[in-house]
This record gives C-alpha cells, sequence and structure tokens, in this order.
C-alpha cells in the first residue's frame, strides 16, 4: 500500500511536471508569434505614413 502511494505521488508529480513544460513552451510560441505582429503591424503602419506622405508631396509639387 505504501508503494503504491508512494507511485501515485511520483506519477502525479511527473504529469504535472509535464503539463507546465508543455505550457511554458506554448506560451513561447504565442509570445513569439504576438511580438512577429506587433513587428507586422509597425512596419505597415510605417509604410502607410510613407504612402501618406509620398501624396501629399505629389499633390503640393502638382499644385
Amino acid at each position: 500500500m505504501r508503494d503504491q502511494i508512494a507511485l501515485l505521488g511520483i506519477s502525479g508529480l511527473a504529469v504535472t511536471g509535464a503539463t507546465c513544460l508543455v505550457a511554458l513552451n506554448y506560451s513561447s510560441a504565442v509570445k513569439s508569434e504576438f511580438n512577429d505582429n506587433n513587428q507586422f503591424e509597425t512596419h505597415v503602419a510605417s509604410l502607410s505614413e510613407s504612402f501618406l506622405d509620398c501624396r501629399k508631396n505629389r499633390k503640393r509639387l502638382s499644385a
């Protein structure tokens, strides 16, 4: 009986540790994707601003 309780505790600890490792890995992947999306959003905003500046300059030069 004592061995069964010890085995149950050790297996529970192993399952908890594995779950924690999977969660940390998933968290890292989500954070990386979030950072990539933020960089893409910043790049798109910069391009939009550049295009707007070009249109303003074109209108100013053609007027």
